[in-house]
């Protein structure tokens, strides 16, 4: 197999388990294999890459990649809002609850 063609397969099962991390919010393990991921594509020379004899494999990683990765960050954005949602719930709780051991 081609470099180009194994590092983009690399980097195709890689976000496809940060996918499967960000629904399980395992969100260390996202954080680790984004790092990883993102060396391997600083590191990639597309225009070599997409020219080789390989190169509509690659494309095609990658647009998958670049679709996988649209549907991870919505998942994280939706994931904050949540977590922000449960926080401000957490603090109202609070404040009740120091208010009632006000009255009391």
């Amino acid at each position: 197999m081609h470099d180009y063609l194994a590092i983009t397969d690399k980097i195709l099962n890689m976000t496809r388990s940060m996918l499967e991390a960000v629904q399980a919010s395992e969100w260390e393990k996202v954080q680790s294999q984004q790092q990883e991921r993102q060396l391997l594509l600083k590191d990639l020379d597309l225009s070599r890459g997409l020219a080789g004899q390989y190169g509509n494999d690659v494309a095609a990683n990658l647009k998958e990649t670049l679709n996988l990765n649209e549907r991870l960050v919505d998942l994280s954005v939706n994931a904050k809002a949540d977590l922000g949602k449960k926080i401000g719930s957490v603090q109202r709780g609070r404040k009740a609850n120091i208010a009632y051991c006000d009255l009391g």
